[in-house]
């Protein structure tokens, strides 16, 4: 089953032994411990994590991947391109890049301290603080509409660093900061 909604050109390529993998991989491995990084009783994949590359790019852990314990280079993607009005995502690696590439890629361009984004799953989380914290409009996750909604609360909050609920997009959160580690720290304090 396909989970993208946009449309995503892929070029099938193993991303660059230069990029040191050890932090994102121990943060990921952390957030599955904790259950908010995994798979649900349907063996679908949900959540994701990015480091920002360059002004214009970002690695990003593969459609479905956090279904594996570990994760090796061959999990991840670089965003290289995107258009939200196309809702377009231009990547390589030998896997897809998330479904939730688009609102990755929004919080990047909306500030540019920002260096991590993180993609959880928590229902704890989002009951107990959907429309108490920064909360999105309720549009459908991986659309152009989630990211314009994400744009939206990050400028109307002026946010550098937190968290966001995600409103049409059940049990999804999202934190970002200047680090991974800044990120899951912002989740870690509402938990």
């Amino acid at each position: 089953m396909e989970y993208i909604k946009f449309n995503c050109t892929w070029e099938e390529k193993l991303i660059s032994e230069e990029i040191d993998l050890e932090e994102i991989n121990n943060w990921t491995a952390y957030l599955k411990r904790e259950l908010l990084l995994g798979v649900d009783p349907e063996g679908v994949g949900y959540g994701n994590v990015s480091l920002r590359q360059t002004d214009k790019t970002f690695l990003i852990t593969g459609s479905q991947t956090a279904k594996y314990p570990d994760l090796e280079r061959k999990d991840y993607a670089i965003v290289e391109k995107y258009d939200f009005i196309a809702n377009a995502v231009h990547c390589h690696g030998l896997t897809k890049a998330s479904a939730e590439s688009l609102s990755h890629a929004i919080v990047y361009q909306a500030e540019k301290s920002i260096n991590a984004v993180v993609h959880v799953h928590s229902n704890h989380l989002w009951e107990k603080f959907i429309d108490k914290l920064p909360t999105t409009e309720e549009v459908p996750y991986g659309t152009p509409e989630m990211a314009f909604a994400i744009q939206k609360v990050i400028k109307e909050e002026n946010m550098k660093s937190g968290l966001i609920i995600m409103a049409g997009h059940q049990d999804g959160v999202l934190a970002f900061g200047a680090s991974l580690k800044e990120a899951v720290l912002k989740i870690l304090a509402v938990i």
